[in-house]
């Protein structure tokens, strides 16, 4: 007698039950992959990995205000500001106009004030008040200076020269200045510049780089796992792409809301000194840093200075004095000067442009020297 027949149906329990145990699977390693994950993030927190971001008062705060006429954009938001980084982790107390500085206050008898205008490097985000270029470059030279001389110091973040015009046509009329200095840094000021040409109705249309995706940023506020992740391993395989690479075309097509902004910012001192101090970009200060995205790129040796030489230009033709502190900066290496993430200056970094200009026999003022 012959065995029986499997009946159909039964010759479909096998592979789904083999279905079944992948999909089991599935699930206990995404399950176990989101508890790693989970605890990871824990460890990270309790171990105190840092996040980028800003503390004012101590509540985490981001800052949809632009700087410009009425201040930086961290006016009316409180006083104490705290920045915590990869790299630091710093307070600042602030004026209400939103600057690391004193309130504005009428003058002292015989008070001559020198403004310092400029973005997050004349801030001096990453260092403390006294070790600012500004504040140590002022602490040398002050003895030398007519008596009665001060300092106020107007960095701004993220902020370019058009809002810098729009600021002492503005909020720092209430400071009654005798004398200017403009930083200008050549790493992302005509970018800046291009982006406020936006809000700028007298501007060129000229298309800004997009903002940062918003999910990106909030990940770096909020995930500490995601910046540990960034830290230690996609940042050894990106590529940074400089905004200050230029030929003399694209020189040419992004340096008029630059150039607008310049001007603006000479109306607006109305005949008082102006002196602009020029602080370089990594690629300018940095042999090292320039010949690798040189040959990465397949860049031209002669586009390094490019816009260095426009501004000198600029200054030169239009009466306001100009002083170059890349020279200071290649003295050191970029290890020393310059954050290991974030690019802005360490206090050497600092140090070494005070130094330099305290150096000068016109004390960093060439314009105030004639």
């Amino acid at each position: 007698m012959s065995t029986p027949a499997t009946p159909p149906r039964a010759a479909h329990r096998r592979p789904r039950s083999r279905g079944r145990a992948i999909l089991l699977r599935l699930i206990v390693l995404g399950f176990g992959l989101i508890v790693g994950l989970f605890v990871a993030e824990i460890g990270l927190r309790v171990a105190g990995w840092p996040v980028v971001g800003n503390l004012i008062d101590g509540r985490r705060v981001n800052t949809t205000q632009r700087g410009g006429a009425e201040g930086s954009a961290y006016r009316g938001l409180g006083r104490d500001l705290r920045l915590v980084h990869f790299d630091y982790d710093v307070r600042y107390t602030l004026n209400r106009h939103g600057f690391a500085e004193r309130e504005p206050a009428p003058k002292a008898p015989g008070e001559r004030r020198i403004g310092l205008f400029g973005d997050s490097f004349t801030m001096g985000m990453g260092v403390r008040v006294p070790e600012r270029f500004g504040d140590a470059w002022f602490a040398q030279v002050r003895d030398r200076l007519p008596a009665g001389t001060t300092l106020w110091n107007f960095g701004m973040p993220g902020t370019g020269t058009l809002q810098q015009a729009a600021l002492l046509d503005g909020a720092a009329r209430e400071y009654d200045l005798d004398e200017l200095v403009l930083a200008f840094y050549s790493g992302n000021d005509v970018t800046d510049n291009i982006e406020e040409s936006a809000h700028d109705p007298g501007a060129a249309a000229i298309a800004a780089p997009p903002r940062e995706n918003p999910l990106r940023a909030w990940a770096r506020e909020h995930v500490r796992l995601s910046t540990f992740l960034w830290y230690y391993g996609l940042r050894a395989f990106s590529a940074a792409w400089w905004p200050n690479l230029y030929t003399p075309e694209t020189l040419d097509q992004l340096w008029p809301p630059t150039q607008r902004g310049l001007e603006r910012f000479l109306a607006a001192a109305g005949g008082r000194p102006v002196t602009i101090w020029y602080i370089p970009s990594a690629l300018e200060s940095s042999d090292e840093a320039w010949r690798a995205h040189r040959d990465r790129h397949g860049l031209n040796d002669a586009g390094r200075f490019l816009l260095r030489d426009r501004v000198r230009d600029w200054a030169a033709a239009n009466g306001a004095g100009f002083v170059d502190l890349t020279d200071a900066l290649r003295a050191h290496p970029l290890s020393e000067t310059n954050f290991r993430v974030d690019p802005h200056w360490r206090p050497l970094g600092h140090r070494a442009a005070a130094d330099a200009l305290a150096r000068r026999e016109d004390l960093g003022l060439p314009r105030a020297a004639k």
